[in-house]
């Protein structure tokens, strides 16, 4: 993704080569393509943040809580706190699975039109 990114950027004009030369080096794969855009720290900072609320987003709706180890992601350690709320998170979904998920099944197919006779 952070890949994607960068070339999106860079036909954008907003960020540029580490090497300062053309599109080339977003050809093929390996470490030149891995290296190919640096985005300052900011952006860096900005992509990581959004990256680790777009997860929290989509496994709220999938599983009814965050993400597991977004603190590898917005700050690539991982942490005492983030290992603690990961369990926290593991124990919720358990919850979920064994109480709660059966009933939001139940209305999820009924609004979609898959429930059951």
């Amino acid at each position: 993704a952070r890949i994607a990114l960068g070339m999106q950027l860079y036909a954008l004009q907003l960020a540029s080569s580490s090497s300062g030369s053309n599109r080339s080096n977003f050809v093929g794969v390996g470490e030149q393509q891995l290296d190919a855009v640096r985005l300052s720290l900011d952006a860096e900072d900005a992509f990581k943040r959004v990256w680790g609320d777009n997860a929290d987003a989509i496994s709220k709706q999938y599983a009814g809580t965050g993400a597991m180890k977004t603190d590898m992601t917005r700050t690539g350690k991982r942490s005492a706190k983030g290992m603690l709320a990961d369990g926290v998170k593991s124990a919720v979904r358990v919850y979920y699975k064994n109480v709660v998920d059966e009933a939001r099944q139940e209305a999820i197919n009924l609004i979609t039109a898959c429930a059951l006779a």
